[in-house]
């Protein structure tokens, strides 16, 4: 590992203290804001703290200094060009907690993709780096880093930073995780009314409110109503939430 500076174990203690599991982590969505903040505020980097679906698919991004344009271009094409995206990930290359583009490929083979030459130049981007968050041996969330082009690439030195973080950040993310779980799981079924709890059954198999309402027989508005009422329930704020919700529960 590679010796950092004074300035540097300066910001990994401050890093630490502010990702540190407390009253506040129990919040996943609140933890998850804390962390992206932190990343951004303390070392300077660009980041988006995803959660995976049933299908190991990321969604869910919070971010910061990120244009909106980027993010939806990213979703709507660039997501399976992404070589540190899960799934995109060459067979080959070793598991890591941290990876970084030239763990992947070659960075003169990687500025002749696709991905390069029509998302990351267009936007300004020259390197990113990806933090791999797991639960035992699930990969439960992931955490992107950027750099523009005046900022350079992510040296030895950041990756030895985040390197330092990384455990706390995948404990206090876990238990955050469980006491969501442990608080909601014995309630929400007592909770939520027999449509309603038809309805989550269907949201959890993809069905948008169009098909719910047609599999039940009611209307979309019903459906949008019911909806309302379990994510209120729920503590959610949308599908999303609610769908990472319903892969971390038995319900």
């Amino acid at each position: 590992m590679l010796q950092l500076t004074q300035k540097e174990y300066k910001k990994i203690m401050e890093g630490l203290d502010r990702v540190a599991f407390n009253s506040d982590s129990s919040n996943l969505t609140a933890y998850r804001q804390k962390v992206v903040d932190c990343l951004f505020e303390v070392f300077g980097y660009t980041n988006l703290f995803w959660l995976l679906d049933d299908e190991g698919r990321l969604m869910d991004p919070i971010f910061t200094n990120i244009e909106d344009k980027s993010m939806y271009e990213y979703f709507e094409t660039y997501h399976t060009h992404d070589v540190l995206a899960p799934g995109n990930i060459p067979t080959g290359v070793p598991t890591a907690p941290i990876l970084k583009n030239k763990d992947v490929m070659p960075y003169n083979q990687f500025k002749k993709t696709e991905y390069a030459l029509h998302y990351f130049d267009r936007f300004g981007y020259i390197d990113e780096m990806g933090i791999y968050i797991y639960d035992k041996s699930e990969l439960v969330g992931v955490i992107g880093l950027v750099r523009k082009k005046e900022e350079g690439h992510f040296s030895e030195v950041d990756r030895n930073c985040i390197q330092f973080l990384i455990k706390s950040i995948e404990g206090a993310f876990n238990a955050a995780a469980m006491i969501s779980q442990e608080q909601r799981e014995p309630i929400l079924e007592a909770r939520l009314t027999s449509r309603e709890k038809e309805i989550v059954k269907l949201v959890r198999q993809g069905l948008l409110n169009k098909e719910i309402g047609e599999a039940l027989s009611i209307s979309v508005n019903t459906v949008k109503k019911h909806l309302q009422n379990v994510f209120q329930k729920m503590g959610v704020e949308n599908r999303t939430e609610l769908g990472y919700l319903l892969s971390r529960i038995n319900l």
